[in-house]
């Protein structure tokens, strides 16, 4: 086993995630995305570098508890000095590159973005970036060291440092171009940037083509690793070719971005930064929750501002951490605090709310909020006492009110997630948001919440220009937490709610009964009876006789285990808020049973009622909506 693969195990039995890298380079050998969020095993780590020379890498972010500090200058070293006076950083974990040192520091438990040029000389490596580790070939001939070698635990970020990486990049420091900079040479990440500007710099000083072809050529080779001569000459080319020298004070070159490449995009890293809530709400982004009055809209964005708020899941999907404001402009403070205090809102939690009405320069006022609290979610109950539409159907106006809240969004790097109301005679549909059309299409994501019909049942939906969109699902309350979760999909839910019906209906038949029949009495899908049917056989709840063939068709009937009080109706299921006993065991017990018409009816009735009571999703759903609405 050669040295690198030791090395590799060593750093996984560590806890890190390692990749393996090109020989004497900084490109990965395999896809490595699925590293960023799971850690390779032994057996695993072996084959991936099974390549001769191949060279490692550490996965940095949560997934390694790691964040690095990628100095690479003295000057830069001396900026970072004095960021943090009073910290010992000659004790910190560091590595030895080509021209400066990786510092280790321990993940705080907050998504940090890779950023490049955090000050001048200066990158951080966070979630979804890499390493090149000790003893690995740099692109120079040398190899990686430690200077300072990995101790039992790495130390925490300094508060000054941590303030400045988390910082939203418009805030971060920016200083002009520095020539010599980009004539010395720039780090990966950097080069194709910085000799473009490079040329344009010296095409605006009017240096003649010839001598700005020989400073890019310099500048390219400095770069670590070496940058492509070729591309350096035609950025050279292309820069004289369209541009004119500054001429009598005009105003210098503006630098335009170049385009990406489809190489460029295939071999960028995922951002594990880009959503707030996983494949559905991102960061930079906006989105609408629709529903109907008293479905419970307030209460579905209180759950998820504390999900977002403790980085803990919601209804399944991954949350990042981050600071939650949330304006409640729908009623006084005390509504919507009864709300967040009956879902376990704690201290500690960084939620802010407003509640009341919106100063004018609302906009400002919020992202001020953003800048103020950190937060990246930010949640507007409700839009139309935000944006006060005059025409809430006029697509000219809407448009023009909502878009600041989407420039909001990216200039905050934060989601704004508004709520809005639907008419109250529409169909329960995608459709049914009040107003125009430019309310749906200006959002990136569309929430949807209903309530089924003649049911206290919620179905929550998405329908998302990117990510994964939310299917419809059944939403309820946790026994346990008293926290929304997933109680299945909405066929799920019918079957849930068709059961009981059955039951009832079956309470009333004096003989056994088809399913053609049975479909006939109850109002829902006809294949959902037959689903609710056969999970009711299976649970005991109802017999079945018939060989189910033309002419012999199957036929239902309650179950006589109803008689001993042995069915899974009779008593609370688990999960149930408040089920109880309802007395149809002690009636049965007490009375004896006697097969007869006259006993039927009694025994149904309490049956009846036993089942409302222990349906597992009836019962938890209805009382949990009930109390908190």
């Amino acid at each position: 086993m050669n040295t690198l693969t030791q090395s590799a195990l060593q750093y996984a039995k560590r806890g890190f995630s390692v990749i393996p890298i090109e020989p004497k380079g900084k490109k990965p050998l395999i896809a490595w995305e699925q590293y960023q969020t799971r850690a390779a095993p032994a057996n695993e780590i072996k084959k991936m570098f099974g390549a001769p020379g191949a060279n490692v890498a550490i996965v940095t972010g949560k997934i390694s508890g790691l964040v690095v500090i990628d100095v690479d200058s003295e000057a830069a070293k001396e900026k970072l000095k004095s960021i943090v006076p009073n910290y010992d950083l000659d004790g910190v974990s560091r590595t030895k590159t080509g021209r400066g040192w990786q510092l280790f520091f321990a993940h705080p438990g907050t998504p940090i973005q890779n950023r490049a040029a955090v000050l001048p000389g200066l990158d951080v490596r966070g979630d979804g970036g890499y390493v090149v580790a000790p003893p690995s070939i740099h692109p120079n001939g040398k190899q990686y060291k430690w200077e300072v070698p990995l101790g039992d635990d790495l130390p925490k970020l300094p508060v000054e440092l941590f303030k400045l990486i988390t910082e939203p990049q418009e805030q971060t420091y920016r200083s002009r171009f520095n020539t010599a900079e980009a004539l010395n040479g720039v780090e990966e990440g950097r080069r194709d940037e910085t000799c473009f500007k490079l040329a344009c710099k010296l095409r605006s000083a009017d240096v003649p083509q010839e001598m700005a072809e020989r400073l890019i050529l310099e500048a390219a080779r400095n770069c670590d690793p070496a940058f492509s001569e070729k591309i350096a000459l035609e950025k050279v080319a292309r820069t004289y070719a369209k541009y004119q020298a500054k001429d009598n004070g005009a105003r210098e070159l503006e630098f335009w971005p170049e385009f990406l490449t489809a190489k460029d995009i295939l071999q960028a890293p995922k951002d594990p930064t880009r959503w707030i809530l996983d494949e559905c709400l991102p960061a930079g982004g906006a989105s609408v929750l629709v529903s109907k009055p008293k479905v419970g809209k307030s209460t579905i964005a209180a759950d998820l501002t504390i999900s977002v708020s403790r980085g803990e899941p919601f209804l399944g999907r991954m949350t990042r951490q981050t600071p939650v404001a949330y304006v409640f402009l729908d009623g006084p403070l005390t509504d919507i605090a009864e709300t967040f205090v009956k879902l376990g809102l704690r201290e500690s939690d960084p939620v802010f709310i407003h509640a009341g009405t919106a100063p004018s320069d609302a906009i400002n006022w919020i992202l001020a909020t953003v800048k103020d609290k950190g937060a990246r979610l930010i949640i507007i109950d409700v839009l139309q006492k935000l944006c006060r539409f005059s025409d809430i159907n006029d697509y000219s106006e809407v448009m023009t009110k909502m878009e600041p809240l989407l420039d909001m969004s990216r200039a905050g790097n934060c989601h704004v997630m508004t709520l809005h109301h639907a008419k109250k005679d529409s169909k329960d549909d995608l459709d049914a948001a009040i107003g125009s059309t430019a309310i749906r299409g200006l959002c990136y994501t569309y929430l949807f919440a209903k309530r089924l019909p003649n049911s206290n049942r919620r179905i929550l939906s998405s329908d998302q220009r990117g990510g994964k969109n939310l299917g419809e699902v059944g939403i309820g309350f946790d026994k346990v937490t008293g926290r929304l979760r997933v109680e299945g999909t909405i066929e799920d839910v019918e079957i849930e709610e068709a059961k009981p019906e059955i039951i009832k209906f079956l309470e009333a038949e004096e003989s056994e009964i088809t399913e053609k029949e049975i479909r006939k009495a109850i109002p829902v899908r006809g294949w959902i009876v037959g689903r609710a049917l056969r999970a009711l056989v299976k649970r005991g709840d109802i017999e079945r006789t018939g060989q189910g063939k033309k002419g012999q068709p199957f036929r239902y009937a309650l179950s006589v285990a109803l008689f001993d009080g042995q069915s899974s109706l009779s008593s609370p299921k688990e999960g149930v808020l408040g089920g109880e006993n309802t007395g149809l065991e002690s009636e049965i017990n007490g009375k004896g049973v006697a097969n007869t018409s006259e006993n039927s009816s009694p025994r149904r009735s309490g049956l009846a009622q036993d089942k409302q009571d222990s349906n597992g999703l009836a019962g938890l759903e209805s009382e949990g909506w009930e109390e908190i609405l």
